[in-house]
């Protein structure tokens, strides 16, 4: 029994200490294109791990070449019409991911005064395996909100 109830504590809490890491990482572009380093990140230079949202705006591109799992991707998110934000999934790459949002648009979430507009690129010539795959996803659609994404599998 008190191996039981011990488990069952310790399982909870690995749970709970996972959902409190879960957060947004907004793609800073450091000095590279890759995804893996962490100074392409913030906050912290820390890099978007299972649970975390990866958040890609105005033309930033990227290139996974690892093995990644995320709660959420979000490609072009609110990138303000006519820029575009791209990631690569490279060769023997792969991408777990709850949901992939390509071209990704918040109605409240204006970008120095230009109506929101999501625009996004996925280029898939490695492995993506996504729960919930949203292409030009305006999350609250007005006349100002739109949004635009393509996905490319070689």
């Amino acid at each position: 029994m008190k191996n039981t109830v011990l488990l069952l504590t310790l399982n909870i809490s690995c749970a709970l200490l996972h959902s409190l890491h879960a957060g947004n990482a907004t793609w800073r572009s450091g000095g590279d294109i890759n995804f893996a380093n962490p100074n392409n990140w913030s906050p912290n230079f820390t890099i978007p791990s299972e649970g975390d949202t990866a958040i890609l705006k105005i033309n930033q591109s990227a290139v996974l070449s690892d093995t990644i799992s995320l709660g959420q991707l979000r490609i072009g998110q609110n990138a303000a019409a006519g820029n575009t934000a791209t990631v690569e999934l490279a060769a023997g790459s792969e991408l777990k991911v709850s949901s992939a949002h390509i071209g990704y648009s918040l109605g409240s979430d204006n970008y120095r005064g230009t109506p929101s507009a999501g625009v996004g690129l996925l280029t898939v010539n490695g492995s993506l395996l996504a729960e919930n795959l949203f292409i030009g996803n305006a999350g609250q659609k007005s006349s100002s909100n739109n949004a635009t994404g393509t996905v490319v599998i070689n």
